[in-house]
């Protein structure tokens, strides 16, 4: 009977989706795991409101921030692979951050793949970033970039 009701009558279950890989949820939660592991965690902003330096009411948030000598850091997560073009929408948010910031900034992206220089959609990306200050670093290279930021947080 259960099954025939479950089969025929219950309202099916959705599968839980665990994640996209190389979507922004997979590389975010790697990223998580690594600022643990680098014992920078406790020393970083998460998903900080841009509202402040966009308009007011802009939903739009960067995943992680961080201040070291008189700096602040921002940390976007993006994926190349699903949504380069993710890349012009990053790169308007950090030139509004850039205008209206009264210290110093600087900006990462991690990316899900490292940039190819014959890869046409990598190129796109490459240099939109450049334009507009943004270190891409790849989620294979994260945890080498975490080790050289953490001495200077921990100040």
């Amino acid at each position: 009977m259960e099954r025939l009701y479950t089969d025929h009558v219950a309202v099916p279950r959705r599968a839980v989706r665990a994640g996209l890989p190389g979507g922004r949820g997979n590389i975010r939660s790697w990223c998580n795991q690594v600022f643990k592991q680098g014992h920078i965690w406790d020393r970083l902003q998460k998903y900080v409101r841009i509202a402040e330096f966009t308009f007011p009411g802009d939903p739009a948030r960067m995943d992680y921030s961080y201040r070291r000598n008189g700096t602040r850091g921002f940390v976007q997560t993006f994926s190349v692979s699903r949504a380069p073009q993710d890349a012009k929408t990053l790169a308007y948010n950090v030139q509004r951050i850039s205008a209206r910031a009264a210290y110093k900034t600087e900006f990462t992206a991690v990316t899900d793949v490292a940039l190819s220089a014959e890869n046409e959609r990598h190129r796109f990306v490459r240099e939109t970033l450049r334009d507009a200050g943004i270190e891409p670093v790849p989620t294979e290279g994260l945890a080498v970039w975490v080790a050289k930021l953490r001495p200077s947080l921990l100040q």
